[in-house]
């Protein structure tokens, strides 16, 4: 019997929103980006460039990140855990970022 562990999404997206926060870019390999649709969505309209292949997504992050509106909700929505992540995004964006 062999079995593999699932990929941990919360870590990958913590992972994607630290080069977010300090405008790098990174290769996230062995993921499962159908998991991560939401963070991916907030991390492209915080101006975030990314190339989403079938286990790896491709991150490149601006010099400044545009401001957003986020929404924790249950999944397949934004957790909470990601809060923290996009609120220091926050202070690297031309406006306020809006929570609730």
């Amino acid at each position: 019997v062999s079995y593999n562990i699932m990929p941990d999404r919360i870590e990958a997206g913590t992972f994607l929103c630290m080069v977010a926060a300090t405008g790098g870019k990174a290769l996230v390999k062995n993921i499962v980006p159908e998991h991560l649709t939401p963070i991916l969505h907030q991390l492209e309209n915080c101006g975030c460039q990314m190339q989403v292949e079938k286990n790896t997504i491709a991150i490149e992050a601006p010099k400044k990140l545009k401001a957003t509106d986020i929404k924790t909700m249950p999944y397949p929505r934004i957790p909470n855990r990601y809060a923290i992540r996009i609120w220091i995004n926050a202070s690297r964006s031309e406006r306020n970022f809006y929570s609730y």
